[in-house]
C-alpha cells in the first residue's frame, strides 16, 4: 500500500502553516473565553476544533491511499458446440441400426465436454492454480452466440435452422478477447447451410475440430442443388431444376431414376433419368394455371435397402401470380425513346409490354403486326393498368382522346412523352394535343416551344421519398444528377395547380432559378398523369459513368427511374398504405421469419413516425403439411423494432413457429387502426437439417487446414485420449491480472459526517457549560 497526493508539492508548506495556525488561534481562544472553562473541558475542546480543522485541511490536501492487488485468471478450454438442426441426428446410425434410441451428436457432444473436462481435471497440468476452467458456448453462426454450463438444469435440444461455420468461428472471437484461452475445440457435423463470406478468423491459440456423424454407411440417395422461382405468373411455365446424388455406393450403373413433381396427389410433371458417376441433373416444367400460394413435393425414387429417405424428398413453395401488369406504348413514330423503354420492361418481371405504332393500314402491333382496334369505351381501357403516349401529333382519328381521358380518372396510369423533333430548324412551336388530353395532363404547354438551352437534371427535395426513386441509386454512386448529361432542349410549360415536379431540368449558370419543370405528376381522379418536357430520353437511359458497373442489382439510375415509373403507373394505387416489403411465402420447419413491411401515405410518401404490429394468426391444414395447428388458435403479435431509413422497412423478428399455414397480417397504430395487407404463409414440415444425415468431413478437414488446425474423428475410441494429450501439452498458466485500488478518504459523504460530529460535539459541550 502506498499514499500519494492529488495536491501540488508546492502547496504543503502552506498547508503545514495554515495547520499550525489554526492550532495556536484555537488554543489562545479557549485561553481567553469568559467564563474561563476546567483544564479538562479546555482540552477537550481544542482537540474536537482542531481535529476537524485538520481533517479539513486533510481533504484539500487530498491524500490517495493505492493498493496494487493481484490475481491468477485461470486459462480456458473454450468448447464450442454446433447448434443445428441436424445435431439432433443419430450419431452413428450404422453401429446403431438396430436401436432407435442411440444417441444423438448433441448428446456424443455433451459426453466428449465431460469426458474433456474430467480428464484436465485429472491431469497434473503446469501452472493451472486455480484449475482450468472449461468456457462452453453453442451457435450456429446466424444467431446470437449462447453460453451455457454443464450444471445447468435445462440445456436445450438444438433446433436452429441453417449453420455458417465461418460465422460461428468469428462469434466465438469476439466473445473471448478477453479471456486467456489455451485452446478452441469445435464439435459440429460440418453440415453448412449458408457459407460465409465474411473476413476469415484465425485463432491465436491450438485449434480441434472435433467431427460427428457418420461419415459412410449404407447407399443414399439425396436431392441436392434445388433451383426454382419463389413467385411466378399463371400464364408462365415453371422450371424446376434439382442433382439427384447417389452416396456409399460401388455400383457404376443404376437403374433410371424416376423424379416427381407433385401437389398433393396431383403428378405436375416426371422425369426419368440415369445417373452418371453418382449424379444427375434434372429439369421439370410445369404450368401453374391457377394463382394462388402453391406447395409442390419434389421427390425421387429411393435406393435398393436405402436407410435414409427424409433426403428423397423436398418441398418448395411458389407463389403464383394472376398475371403481369399490361402497360401499352402508342407510338405512331417509334424511335430510340421506345426502344429503351421496351428494355426497361424486359428487366422488370411484373409488367408485360405491348407496343402498338401506325403502319399504312392502321395502328398494328409491333411485335405481330396484328391490328389494333383502338377501344370504343373507357372500359375497354381497363384491360391496361397503364398507357404511355410518345408523340400525339400522328395518333389515327379514330383513337378517342376522350375515353382515354375516362379511363385515366377511373384508374389507368399514363405516361406522355413529346416527340423529338427531328432537326431543331423547324422545332419551332409544338402541336397543341386535343383539350381531352390536354386536360389530364399535369403541365401547361402554354405556346409549346422548344427552349434550346443545356439544362441539367434536378430532382426534387422531396422526390427521393416517392417510391419512382426507390432504390435508383447504387450504393455509393453519388449524386443523381452527378450521373447524367445535360439535356440539350427543353419543352417550355408550367405545371398545373396541384400538380409535382419530381424532376426539374437547371440551366447551366442558373443555380439561383427553380428550374422548368422536367418530370411532372398529378392524380387526375383514380388515375395518375405524368408528363416528360424533356428530349431524347434515352440518352439518359443509355448514359452510364465509367466509375459504376451496373448489373441487374444495380442497373444505370434512368434505367430503374423507368422501371418505377411503369410499375408506378400500372400498380401505384396498390403500392399506397401499409404493405409487406418481402414476397416470400414459404418457409422450413425451424426457419425463423424476417418479414419486413412498408407504409406510405396517398403521396407515396413513407410514414415513419409510427410502429406497424404485426399480426400471426395460425389457420387450419394445410396440403402436404403435417402437425399444423387448430384454425382456433389465438393470434400472435409483434411490434417493428423501428424504421430503417436505407430499406425504407419496418423490420419485424419472428421465431421459429410450428410447421402449419399462417396469416400476417399488418396494422399501424391510429384512431381507427390503420388496416394493413394480409398475407398467407405456410411452414412446412420438411427441413433441410434432417436431411444431413452425414458427416461433412470434407468440409470439416478444409477448415482446419486453413485455420492451421486438427480434425479429429469422434467416431475413433481413441480420439479423447489422443485430444487430452495433446491438450496437457499446451501453456495453462492463464494470466495474472493486475487490479491498482484506489480510495481517497476526503471524498463522499463520510468525511463530511466526521467533521460535522466533530464540531457539533464541540458545539454541544460549550452549549452544556455556558461558553455559546
Amino acid at each position: 500500500m502506498s499514499v500519494l497526493w492529488t495536491s501540488p508539492a508546492w502547496s504543503w508548506p502552506l498547508l503545514l502553516v495554515t495547520a499550525a495556525g489554526a492550532l495556536i488561534l484555537t488554543v489562545r481562544f479557549y485561553d481567553q473565553s469568559r467564563p474561563r472553562p476546567t483544564s479538562g473541558l479546555r482540552k477537550a475542546l481544542v482537540v474536537l476544533r482542531c481535529a476537524a480543522l485538520l481533517l479539513l485541511l486533510l481533504g484539500v490536501a487530498g491524500p490517495l491511499l493505492t493498493r496494487l492487488a493481484e490475481r491468477q485468471v485461470p486459462a480456458r478450454l473454450v468448447l464450442v458446440l454446433e447448434d443445428s438442426g441436424s445435431m439432433a441426428l443419430e450419431h452413428e446410425p450404422m453401429a446403431l441400426e438396430h436401436e432407435p434410441g442411440g444417441r444423438t451428436r448433441w448428446e456424443t457432444a455433451l459426453g466428449l465436454v465431460d469426458s474433456l473436462a474430467e480428464g484436465l481435471a485429472g491431469m497434473d497440468l503446469a501452472g493451472t492454480d486455480p484449475a482450468v476452467a472449461p468456457w462452453l458456448a453453442r451457435g450456429n453462426g446466424l444467431q446470437p452466440l449462447r453460453l451455457f454450463q454443464r450444471g445447468d438444469a435445462i440445456i436445450p435440444e438444438p433446433e436452429a435452422h441453417g449453420t455458417s461455420l465461418d460465422g460461428l468461428l468469428r462469434q466465438v472471437k469476439a466473445a473471448t478477447t478477453t479471456e486467456p484461452v489455451a485452446a478452441w475445440v469445435l464439435l459440429a457435423d460440418g453440415n453448412e447451410t449458408q457459407p460465409d463470406s465474411g473476413p476469415a478468423t484465425t485463432p491465436d491459440v491450438p485449434f480441434f475440430v472435433v467431427g460427428l456423424g457418420d461419415t459412410e454407411g449404407s447407399a443414399d440417395r439425396m436431392i441436392k442443388d434445388l433451383r426454382y422461382p419463389d413467385t411466378a405468373f399463371a400464364e408462365d411455365r415453371v422450371t424446376v431444376e434439382a442433382t439427384v446424388v447417389d452416396r456409399f455406393t460401388e455400383s457404376p450403373d443404376t437403374e433410371p431414376v424416376v423424379v416427381r413433381l407433385r401437389e398433393g396427389d396431383t403428378v405436375l410433371a416426371e422425369q426419368s433419368v440415369r445417373l452418371r458417376d453418382g449424379a444427375a441433373q434434372v429439369s421439370l416444367e410445369f404450368l401453374p394455371g391457377r394463382a394462388g400460394l402453391r406447395i409442390l413435393e419434389l421427390e425421387v425414387s429411393p435406393d435398393d435397402n436405402e436407410r435414409f429417405l427424409t433426403n428423397n424428398r423436398v418441398s418448395l413453395g411458389i407463389d403464383v401470380r394472376k398475371a403481369r401488369s399490361r402497360v401499352l406504348v402508342l407510338a405512331p413514330r417509334p424511335g430510340w425513346d421506345v426502344r429503351f423503354l421496351c428494355q426497361a420492361a424486359s428487366r422488370e418481371t411484373r409488367l408485360s409490354l405491348e407496343v402498338v405504332h401506325r403502319t399504312a393500314t392502321g395502328l398494328a402491333f409491333a411485335d405481330s403486326l396484328v391490328p389494333f382496334s383502338p377501344p370504343t369505351t373507357a372500359t375497354g381501357w381497363g384491360r391496361y393498368e397503364a398507357v404511355i403516349l410518345v408523340g400525339w401529333e400522328d395518333l389515327p382519328q379514330d383513337l378517342d382522346l376522350s375515353l382515354l381521358a375516362d379511363a385515366v380518372r377511373e384508374g389507368l396510369g399514363l405516361l406522355v412523352l413529346p416527340r423529338t423533333p427531328g432537326t431543331w430548324a423547324r422545332a419551332e412551336r409544338v402541336q397543341r394535343p386535343a383539350a381531352p388530353l390536354a386536360d389530364i395532363l399535369p403541365v401547361e404547354l402554354g405556346q409549346g416551344r422548344w427552349r434550346q438551352q443545356a439544362c441539367f437534371v434536378r430532382p426534387d427535395s422531396l422526390a427521393a421519398e416517392h417510391p419512382v426513386f426507390s432504390r435508383v441509386l447504387a450504393p455509393g454512386s453519388g449524386a443523381f444528377a452527378d450521373q447524367l448529361p445535360p439535356l440539350p432542349a427543353i419543352l417550355d410549360v408550367a405545371l398545373k395547380p396541384g400538380a409535382r415536379a419530381l424532376l426539374t431540368a437547371q440551366p447551366r449558370g442558373g443555380q439561383a432559378t427553380a428550374g422548368f419543370p422536367l418530370l411532372g405528376l398529378w392524380q387526375p381522379g383514380r388515375g395518375r398523369a405524368v408528363f416528360w418536357s424533356g428530349t431524347r430520353l434515352w440518352e439518359l437511359a443509355f448514359w452510364q459513368p465509367s466509375q459504376t458497373v451496373a448489373s441487374q442489382e444495380h442497373p444505370p439510375a434512368v434505367e430503374r427511374l423507368l422501371r418505377n415509373l411503369m410499375v408506378w403507373l400500372a400498380d401505384g394505387t396498390r403500392e399506397s398504405g401499409l404493405r409487406f416489403a418481402g414476397r416470400r411465402s414459404f418457409y422450413q420447419e425451424g426457419e425463423g421469419m424476417a418479414p419486413a413491411a412498408r407504409w406510405r401515405d396517398m403521396r407515396g410518401l413513407p410514414v415513419t413516425d409510427r410502429l406497424p404490429i404485426l399480426e400471426v394468426r395460425p389457420l387450419g391444414a394445410a396440403t402436404g403439411v403435417d402437425d399444423e395447428p387448430g384454425a382456433a388458435d389465438s393470434p400472435m403479435r409483434f411490434s417493428s423494432s423501428g424504421y430503417d431509413p436505407q430499406r425504407e422497412e419496418f423490420p419485424f423478428r419472428v421465431p421459429a413457429l410450428p410447421p402449419g399455414r399462417y396469416a400476417l397480417r399488418l396494422e399501424g397504430p391510429g384512431d381507427p387502426p390503420v388496416e394493413g395487407q394480409a398475407k398467407e404463409i405456410i411452414i412446412t414440415a420438411h427441413s433441410v437439417e434432417k436431411t444431413q444425415v452425414r458427416q461433412d468431413a470434407r468440409r470439416l478437414k478444409q477448415l482446419a487446414g486453413r485455420l492451421q488446425g486438427r480434425y479429429l474423428d469422434a467416431r475413433d475410441p481413441a480420439m479423447t485420449s489422443r485430444l487430452l494429450r495433446e491438450l496437457a501439452a499446451l501453456d495453462w498458466s492463464g494470466r495474472r491480472l493486475s487490479n491498482r485500488q484506489r480510495w481517497n478518504p476526503a471524498e463522499g459523504w463520510p468525511f463530511l459526517v466526521v467533521v460535522v460530529l466533530l464540531l457539533g460535539c464541540e458545539w454541544f459541550l460549550r452549549r452544556r457549560h455556558g461558553l455559546l
